[in-house]
């Protein structure tokens, strides 16, 4: 089967894999948008009294099929993850959302690239980042029972629905992202030795581990959150970049590694590499390792300590 017979399969099928109760329900194959501007399929299993449906994501379910797994196994695992959503708190979660004070402590900042947004961005509120490529979006933050974390997308409607500025959302959002997601900087080697030498280090508290850090010349540091969700977000937080350059003595390169990630690099006088060098390696790295949907920017940015100003690296002096 190609891609469009299995998806008609999926949808003919799944609810010989559903309980008895289950049932009685309407399924669709949609088209949903991702950041930058990606398409996905879902499926979808819309319950009458339920009035919002989960969307099951199918292009690893294809892959799967690709790899010659049994069509009946996929069946029962796109199954099992439906009615594990059910199970979650999303029941009845549209109208939730449309209350205000429901969601006014969970609406959190997500940053992307507005070039590669023009289909999503005018059909929800955003704020742009003066000086470079990227805007921040609203989603609201879920913690499901079993402990996973989901994001539902702001869009206008839910704006015009609660009643309040452009600005008012901005600042809410800012704060809760800032209490929720606080920052966090490490170095390369540190993650390094976290994911393949086994060593654990201690979660911290507010911005972890900002406090008189100090960056080495020639050497990458990883800034995102304690989550690490969605953390360039972290570009957006007041005084984070400037304590960061104060703490350097240096300005910075900030190289936009993912959505969820930024990296920086001191600027000396012996820097080895220039804005120029630093972009084709993000460039190279957002064709080749970076998830299509992930992608940030193929930009640097820079940061000037003592004008306190963000900016795109290619238009100042220093990408030589």
């Amino acid at each position: 089967m190609n891609y469009t017979e299995f998806l008609e399969y999926v949808k003919g099928h799944i609810m010989d894999f559903l309980p008895e109760e289950a049932r009685y329900a309407k399924t669709s194959i949609i088209k949903s948008q991702q950041n930058n501007d990606v398409i996905w399929m879902a499926l979808t299993i819309s319950q009458i009294a339920e009035g919002v449906s989960p969307q099951i994501y199918m292009e690893i379910f294809y892959h799967m099929y690709e790899c010659g797994i049994n069509i009946d196994s996929i069946l029962r695992t796109i199954a099992e993850r439906y009615l594990k959503c059910r199970r979650n708190d999303f029941v009845g979660i549209g109208q939730w959302i449309m209350d205000y004070k429901n969601v006014k402590k969970k609406i959190v900042l997500q940053v992307v690239n507005r070039d590669r947004n023009i289909s999503l961005l005018p059909n929800i509120p955003h704020k742009n980042l003066e000086n470079t490529d990227l805007s921040a979006i609203y989603n609201v933050y879920l913690n499901t029972q079993d402990n996973q974390d989901a994001m539902v997308c702001v869009n206008n409607y839910c704006l015009a629905h609660w009643d309040i500025t452009d600005e008012d959302l901005f600042q809410t959002a800012l704060e809760n992202t800032i209490r929720i997601f606080p920052a966090k900087i490490e170095s390369m080697t540190e993650i390094f030795e976290e994911q393949y030498g086994g060593i654990k280090r201690e979660e911290q508290s507010g911005h972890a581990g900002l406090e008189d850090f100090k960056m080495e010349s020639h050497m990458l540091y990883v800034l995102s959150n304690t989550k690490k969700i969605q953390g360039a977000a972290v570009m957006f937080y007041p005084d984070v970049l400037q304590r960061l350059a104060d703490n350097a003595c240096a300005n910075l390169f900030i190289l936009p590694s993912s959505i969820h990630e930024i990296l920086l690099q001191k600027d000396t006088a012996d820097a080895e590499l220039s804005a120029d060098k630093l972009q084709a390696i993000v460039k190279d790295i957002n064709r080749h390792v970076v998830e299509a949907k992930e992608i940030l920017s193929d930009a640097v940015y820079y940061y000037d300590r003592k004008r306190h100003l963000l900016s795109l690296a290619k238009d100042r002096y220093e990408s030589k």
